[in-house]
């Protein structure tokens, strides 16, 4: 992307790097690589964080498989909590959920990626079954449910077709999710070099920055404006969101006047 002479030049304002609030982390499964996500979950979480992992498993056979991370002190997460329960129970999901108010709640496929169609078609089943009991039991216990998130792991694509966005914040679609990556990877090696980048905590993450860090409010700049004054943050600005608008990404007519107020929100791709 390049820019283009706007005129005159306005500094921006001053950026004040934003401190995230701690979370409380729900993990719903248990497989083999689990403990690499909570490794990962670590290194990305916000500093003081709990994470919560309900399973069938016993916690005894849970941490005989936790090794990594019980080698070392973890760096975010200030605590580790496992519930030995039926993820298909209402009345174990009752329990749990009562007990906690979870800003993002995980539900973990029980099936690895690369399963077999009829394997991936029970855990899916499952991972609806939970989700669909979680989401219930939060609206009534809670009065509301847009306070929290949802994200469940799915195997098999088509089973996108029966989840709403009512259901769930988001859904992972592992093997659809792979796939993608490993046909970019055999065109374009050289696109690894982004994949490592975004796909480490150290790395570069997509943000939602809070417009006031970038424009004064009311005042008039154009996109390429606005990309030039998130280059010299070291930020790659993608488009922007305005409160109460969808989201808008590499806009055609990048020399539209666009003004912004408080609520609006600035995308990137940079750094925490």
């Amino acid at each position: 992307v390049s820019t283009q002479s706007t005129g005159k030049k306005k500094k921006p304002p001053h950026w004040k790097r934003p401190t995230p609030p701690p979370q409380v982390v729900l993990f719903c499964g248990w497989r083999k690589n689990t403990d690499e996500m909570i490794e990962a979950l670590d290194e990305f979480a916000s500093p003081m964080s709990e994470l919560i992992v309900m399973s069938p498993e016993t916690e005894d056979h849970r941490r005989s498989n936790f090794e990594p991370i019980g080698n070392k002190k973890p760096r975010n997460l200030k605590k580790i909590t496992h519930f030995v329960g039926d993820l298909l129970s209402r009345a174990d999901l009752e329990r749990l959920l009562s007990q906690y108010e979870f800003n993002t709640i995980i539900i973990l496929s029980e099936t690895e990626a690369i399963a077999s169609l009829q394997e991936s078609a029970r855990s899916d089943n499952q991972v609806l079954v939970t989700t669909l009991y979680i989401k219930d039991i939060l609206k009534k216990q809670r009065g509301r449910a847009d306070d929290f998130v949802i994200v469940s792991e799915i195997c098999d694509s088509n089973t996108k077709s029966l989840v709403s966005a009512d259901v769930v914040s988001d859904w992972v679609v592992s093997n659809e999710l792979i796939s993608m990556t490993l046909a970019q990877l055999a065109e374009q090696q050289e696109n690894r070099l982004i994949w490592d980048e975004l796909f480490v905590a150290e790395g570069s993450e997509i943000y939602l920055r809070e417009a006031e860090n970038y424009v004064e409010m009311g005042e008039e700049v154009t996109f390429w404006e606005l990309f030039a004054r998130g280059r010299k943050r070291c930020d790659i600005v993608l488009g922007y969101k305005k409160w109460g608008e969808p989201h808008v990404l590499n806009p055609q007519d990048k020399n539209e006047n666009l003004t912004f107020q408080p609520l609006d929100r600035i995308i990137v791709i940079t750094k925490e």
